[in-house]
């Protein structure tokens, strides 16, 4: 990858004054200072649209269950679901499981290591592994020379170059100037630097200009305009959409039902609702019930309530309520924080709130 950076930005100086500022700020963090690509992998899937603070317990409790990708190839949906349980968007955790067999699998044809393809594009080839993460392995795995553009990187690059075009046109002129920054002498080094610094200085709102080790080189450090960029077009308002939830109780069991593997929540288990789309609430509509409540749950395109109706004593034929079965309270399978909420509101346990 060959730098084409104006004359007049001076790139070499730019990843030095970089790096000094990386050797000497970056956060500790379980994923770095480690070369493996496994662990680069899962860190990188696991941070997409998840905060660090929330994904670094998740991230160590992985890491002693699933130490290695064989392990993680070979384990069972179902235990991977389980550890993922709270992360959110568990389609990442079904293509992990994935990717993990195809990587162990070595049928791939091409150079790797370990199983592993050693550039971006073998990467991508890979299930549920884009562009991005496929540039983040190749760099911080491997220290090859690769474009890695996040959220964090983008906010970076459009200040430094002042590129006023809204988001998401903007997005390829960011990542080619982005490109021009590439430290090809230490990528895995330019990498991590620029991802820190997006996250820890230049941020969305009130940027450290005043600390930030590349402000000589910014077009807009220290500007009042500087939280515009990148420039957004506005969002329409997220939808809200409503429904019911049935909490149906047998002896102090809980009915649940699987979900289908495609779709919103593939694969997950939840108690039977019309809030998403399903089996239904054949059968349901008719029986006594109490009401426990409503809950919220916001989803990247929608907002979801649900009515929490509890039915103490179910008789119901369960043949209309799709792929289920009946739970004890300690033994819950893998459930989605959706599901983790209504159940918080309509079974009155004192461990309920550990679920």
């Amino acid at each position: 990858m060959k730098n084409t950076a104006s004359s007049s930005f001076d790139v070499t100086a730019f990843n030095a004054a970089l790096s000094a500022w990386y050797s000497k700020s970056a956060r500790v963090m379980p994923w770095r200072g480690t070369a493996d690509p496994y662990r680069i992998w899962v860190a990188e899937v696991m941070l997409q649209q998840t905060t660090v603070v929330t994904v670094i317990p998740y991230y160590e409790r992985f890491m002693a269950r699933f130490g290695d990708v064989q392990s993680l190839a070979a384990a069972d949906i179902e235990d991977v679901l389980a550890l993922w349980q709270g992360l959110g968007y568990y389609r990442r955790a079904r293509m992990l499981h994935a990717c993990a067999k195809e990587v162990v699998s070595c049928e791939l044809g091409v150079e790797s290591e370990g199983g592993w393809p050693r550039d971006v594009g073998g990467l991508m080839a890979l299930p549920g592994i884009g562009p991005y993460t496929a540039a983040a392995i190749a760099a911080c795995a491997f220290d090859i020379p690769a474009n890695v553009v996040d959220g964090n990187v983008e906010r970076v690059v459009a200040r430094l170059f002042k590129i006023s075009t809204p988001l998401p046109a903007a997005k390829k002129g960011i990542f080619a100037a982005a490109g021009t920054l590439v430290n090809e002498a230490h990528p895995r080094i330019y990498a991590n630097a620029m991802m820190e610094l997006g996250a820890t200085v230049c941020k969305p709102r009130n940027p450290k200009c005043e600390v930030c080790p590349v402000a000589a080189f910014c077009a807009l450090a220290g500007d009042e305009t500087v939280d515009n960029y990148p420039v957004k077009v506005k969002k329409a308002a997220r939808p809200v959409r409503s429904g019911v939830a049935y909490i149906l109780m047998r002896e102090g069991d809980i009915f649940l039902r699987k979900r289908g593997d495609d779709g919103l929540l593939g694969g997950l288990w939840e108690c039977p609702n019309d809030g998403l789309p399903g089996a239904g609430l054949d059968g349901l509509t008719t029986m006594e019930y109490e009401e426990m409540g409503v809950v919220r749950h916001v989803f990247t395109h929608f907002t979801l309530e649900l009515e929490v109706r509890k039915v103490e004593r179910c008789d119901v034929s369960m043949g209309g309520l799709g792929e289920g079965g009946w739970f004890g309270e300690e033994d819950l399978p893998p459930l989605p924080t959706l599901m983790r909420k209504v159940l918080k509101v309509g079974v009155i346990r004192e461990h309920a709130a550990d679920l």
